[in-house]
């Protein structure tokens, strides 16, 4: 169970829906990007507000709601591109090997849920699963921006043969590695599964065919993260990181 909102924060600690950070707050580069985030929680909670019954001090949850807050700053600032990804986890002794993976998961969609009421679209912010057993008491905030190339593939359906994993548009390729090449960057390479029988197959056959065209215009194999995504339409999308290795982004 958790209190309230901590003390001093705003209202019930998150934005109204829609609303905007204040005029104040300094906007950020378009092309900044922050680093992940690791955000702790109280030992066996999945609070983003205070702890219930003293597991922690009133400052500590103050704390984890401000560094959440500074992650929807971010994506407010840096718009409709921004993508806030999170994985929960939890230490070793925290709760019982057999629960281990519900409080990871509960963590992961308390702070989407927070993402949601500060009034970020749902498009925005996604829960992902949970990072491997034991690895902190929290949850890694990930920071990525999409960008904005046609990720469409040649539709060749209509000539008899299989769907095609080249890129309607092949400058797509040039822009994406001018985004990663000589830069302290990592890219994310999300294909939609979409609705054929065999999309998953398919899928995956893109992300190897897309990471090759990458590769082949200098982007290292290590700063590729490739991925599927089942509930997406057949097309690719490109998201940066600012990590330096993609095998975190995994």
């Amino acid at each position: 169970m958790c209190n309230g909102p901590a003390r001093g924060s705003r209202g019930n600690g998150f934005f109204e829906p829609g609303q905007k950070p204040s005029p104040t707050t300094p906007t950020v580069s378009i092309g900044f990007l922050p680093p992940n985030r690791k955000v702790w929680f109280a030992r066996g909670s999945a609070c983003v507000g205070r702890a219930y019954k003293g597991l922690e001090a009133a400052v500590i949850a103050e704390e984890r709601q401000k560094s959440l807050q500074e992650s929807v700053d971010w994506a407010f600032q840096a718009g409709e591109d921004a993508r806030l990804e999170v994985r929960g986890s939890c230490e070793r002794g925290e709760v019982s090997s057999g629960k281990a993976s519900q409080l990871s998961s509960t963590r992961s969609k308390a702070v989407v849920r927070f993402f949601l009421h500060s009034g970020l679209a749902a498009e925005q912010c996604s829960g992902l699963p949970q990072l491997p057993q034991w690895i902190f008491q929290g949850v890694e905030v990930r920071c990525l921006r999409r960008l904005r190339v046609n990720g469409d593939f040649v539709d060749e359906r209509f000539e008899g043969q299989e769907r095609s994993s080249r890129l309607v548009d092949k400058n797509s390729f040039e822009v994406v590695a001018k985004e990663l090449v000589g830069k302290q960057r990592c890219l994310v390479l999300e294909v939609g599964v979409g609705t054929a029988q065999n999309g998953a197959s398919i899928a995956k056959s893109r992300c190897a065919t897309l990471q090759r065209e990458l590769m082949s215009r200098g982007v290292r194999q290590s700063a590729i993260c490739v991925r599927t995504r089942v509930g997406l339409p057949e097309k690719a999308v490109f998201l940066v990181s600012s990590v330096i290795s993609a095998d975190v982004l995994v």
